[in-house]
């Protein structure tokens, strides 16, 4: 494991590390046990999904945090209408705005329909 986590051409760069660490144990907190179970739930015929949200919100978020755990739900439930980002331009919010009826109609479809 320390092989797939260590970036050895900065092993000592503090930043680095703490990137990697986040990487190991977010993907022993989610990642690793949604594909455990999705293979379970496959073996056995039941439909399965996998939701992979990568939109990092800079205005709530330090660069270093990422993209993280329900941050989605930003989107989906869309405070981005609420234009409560007041460092971002109009036309940045817009495009938040944008993105957040994206997500909205994606959720609504896959809840109707699968």
């Amino acid at each position: 494991m320390i092989f797939e986590y260590t970036d050895w051409t900065n092993e000592t760069n503090q930043k680095v590390m703490r990137q990697k660490y986040m990487d190991v144990i977010s993907d022993a907190l989610f990642k690793a046990p949604a594909v455990r179970s999705a293979k379970v739930f496959a073996k056995h015929n039941i439909e399965t999904y996998f939701y992979s949200f990568d939109h990092f919100v800079s205005s709530d978020t330090p660069s270093w945090a990422g993209v993280f755990h329900g941050v989605d739900r930003i989107y989906v439930f869309g405070k981005p209408f609420l234009k409560y980002n007041k460092s971002a331009t109009e036309a940045e919010q817009d495009v938040e705005i944008t993105f957040s009826k994206q997500i909205i109609s994606k959720w609504s479809s896959f809840a109707k329909n699968g």
